[in-house]
């Protein structure tokens, strides 16, 4: 986080944003007032969050609570806003995210496909890649929160692996790699996602 990647869509600015100080560093708990000392908060205190959620059983029901369950335990120490839904519209790169007015919708929509795959229950490895990366695609295009989008999508995954039988090492997954994966993927290409996802993931001994 040397300096916020995302950028305001035409019709919104920094005046607009309820999670933006006037230089630009989100508003947090801590009163701090850099990207720099930021971004060592959030990074120590994420990840002791990130270890305590993968410790449990994961949930047996996947859908909006969950995710934002999970983005408010990653950034709640951090962010008075953890597991708020954003309420301006943000791009980054050449990807322009979910307006904040749809969110709630593309969520529903993505949540319910789903659960109609009973959470991807039964499926072989390389089938649980494949579904599992159009889900990743779609889930990051929607972008739902201000940060911490790909923590939470990657807490969620790991999630939704361990339900199915499989664990996913991320630490091996390089943020251009995920990046590329889904810019391929929002062009119709899920196999990048797809690959990533078969690499590093593996199956629950019995």
């Amino acid at each position: 986080m040397n300096e916020d990647p995302h950028y305001y869509i035409e019709g919104y600015s920094i005046d607009d944003d309820p999670y933006s100080q006037t230089n630009g560093v989100l508003v947090n708990l801590h009163g701090l007032t850099t990207t720099k000392d930021l971004e060592l908060i959030e990074a120590e205190y994420s990840a002791l969050a990130i270890e305590e959620i993968l410790k449990r059983e994961p949930p047996s029901k996947f859908d909006i609570a969950t995710l934002k369950s999970i983005h408010r335990e990653i950034f709640m120490d951090v962010y008075p806003w953890a597991g708020e839904f954003r309420k301006v519209d943000i791009a980054k790169g050449d990807t322009c995210f979910e307006g904040n007015e749809n969110i709630g919708e593309k969520l529903r929509l993505l949540f319910e496909d789903c659960q109609s795959r009973n959470y991807y229950l039964g499926l072989t490895l390389p089938e649980f890649s494949q579904a599992v990366a159009v889900f990743l695609v779609e889930l990051n295009r929607i972008h739902p929160f201000r940060e911490g989008n790909g923590r939470a999508q990657r807490v969620l995954l790991s999630l939704l692996a361990l339900n199915a039988g499989f664990t996913i090492a991320w630490e091996g997954v390089s943020d251009g790699a995920m990046k590329q994966a889904c810019i391929d993927g929002l062009a119709g290409n899920f196999s990048t996602m797809t690959r990533l996802l078969k690499v590093y993931l593996e199956t629950i001994a019995p």
